[in-house]
């Protein structure tokens, strides 16, 4: 299968690791700093993917060799450990 959009590899120091700043920053302005630390490092990556870059499902699954519905129960496990807080 291909990916719907080229995926570009970024350095774990450049582009990604502001994006999760930017989430966390996101997080802890609307007080769910504690949510996301619940978070795994894949959770994180993948909610940042999905609403801050606009990946959909299929491409992330692309990006990390998994099926759709892997990546669709990981999205929504990591949304509802944030709806806790």
């Amino acid at each position: 299968m291909r990916l719907l959009r080229p995926y570009i590899p970024r350095n774990d120091r450049g582009e990604r690791r502001i994006l999760l700043d930017r989430l966390e920053n996101i997080l802890i302005n609307i007080e769910l700093e504690k949510g996301y630390e619940r978070l795994t490092q894949r959770e994180r990556k993948i909610i940042n993917l999905y609403y801050l870059e606009g990946y959909k499902d299929e491409e992330i699954a692309n990006i990390y060799g998994v099926c759709q519905q892997n990546i669709n129960r990981q999205r929504i496990r990591g949304m509802s450990k944030l709806k806790i807080f």
